[in-house]
């Protein structure tokens, strides 16, 4: 029986614009987003750049405070947790950025790194600190030696190894991961997937893995968000959404990533024209101004997000079947 580890209910991001005469208007990264993450489960967040996915992972993981909405974590409010709850929280969700890079101090070895978290919330200290950190490192399969090198003396794939060793180190069971491979070559793309798919083998943490990549969301993830203009617009488990899409965008996303596995997806979809500007978003669906399938209806009338078959909910007229003429 699977066991709900997080809940997110309505969560909205705004940012305000500082541009002079902005009329006080507001820039929309995350509107309205909903969903829940199991104990265990990968949940696949996927979607064009500038749809809200990072400023997503950001509220998940306390980097950023929501305008509205609530989380909860484990069954406890994040916003009526005690001060003692906090450090316990901050222990459980970890997160793995995009930039391996800058997540580092260049000034600092890959093993030193690695020690702060487990001396921050006290784990190790004296010798065992880098005990523990070279052991992290053999889990994420890279050689305990690198334990002194600096992070520029390491490779791209390596650096991002050591970023999940960081994140392991305080045994968290949630790992945000803000698209980690999109900075690596082929190869490095591969060893890290597999040390993810390991990694889930072997232990009950839970993932959000945040990708523009439909062919890494494929192979790694149990089930699938779509966000389009800070909004949730699909979602399913990777089986149904990669074998029966039902949103046009979903649809245009697997074409373009020649996901096509039956006849209905055969066809090459190409979406035209940019993403919505989330200071001035379009009227009615989001989607509509590049959609292939939209009618007088979705220019006026945004749609809700509604289950449309068992556990596969869709935010499209069409695909519900509504008239849009």
């Amino acid at each position: 029986m699977s066991v709900e580890l997080l809940r997110v209910e309505h969560l909205r991001k705004y940012y305000p614009l500082k541009k002079q005469h902005s009329g006080g208007k507001y820039t929309r990264a995350v509107e309205d987003v909903s969903f829940t993450i199991q104990e265990g489960e990968i949940l696949g967040l996927v979607g064009e750049s500038g749809c809200g996915k990072t400023t997503l992972a950001r509220l998940l993981v306390g980097l950023a405070e929501p305008t509205s909405g609530k989380i909860w974590f484990r069954g406890t409010l994040l916003a009526t947790m005690p001060e003692s709850g906090w450090r316990a929280w901050r222990r459980d969700v970890q997160i793995v950025f995009q930039d391996h890079f800058a997540s580092f101090d260049p000034r600092l070895p890959i093993g030193k790194s690695i020690e702060f978290p487990l001396r921050v919330h006290g784990l190790a200290q004296g010798r065992a600190l880098r005990t523990e950190a070279e052991k992290l490192l053999v889990r994420v399969g890279l050689n305990p030696n690198l334990y002194s090198r600096l992070p520029h003396e390491l490779s791209g794939g390596q650096r991002q190894r050591a970023a999940i060793a960081r994140a392991l180190s305080v045994n968290p069971v949630l790992i945000i991961a803000d698209e980690p491979v999109a900075a690596l070559d082929l190869s490095a793309q591969a060893h890290v997937l597999n040390l993810f798919t390991a990694l889930r083998r072997n232990s009950r943490v839970s993932y959000v893995f945040i990708t523009h990549d439909l062919n890494v969301a494929a192979y790694l993830c149990d089930r699938v968000l779509v966000m389009y203009g800070g909004r949730v617009v699909e979602t399913a488990s990777a089986e149904t959404i990669f074998d029966t899409p039902r949103h046009p965008y979903t649809r245009a996303l697997i074409s373009a990533a020649l996901l096509g596995r039956g006849a209905k997806m055969t066809e090459q979809i190409v979406v035209e024209g940019d993403p919505p500007n989330p200071a001035d978003p379009p009227p009615g669906c989001k989607f509509h101004p590049r959609c292939f399938a939209a009618g007088p209806l979705c220019r006026r009338i945004e749609p809700s997000l509604d289950e449309i078959d068992g556990s596969h909910w869709v935010a499209c007229h069409v695909a519900k079947g509504v008239s849009v003429a």
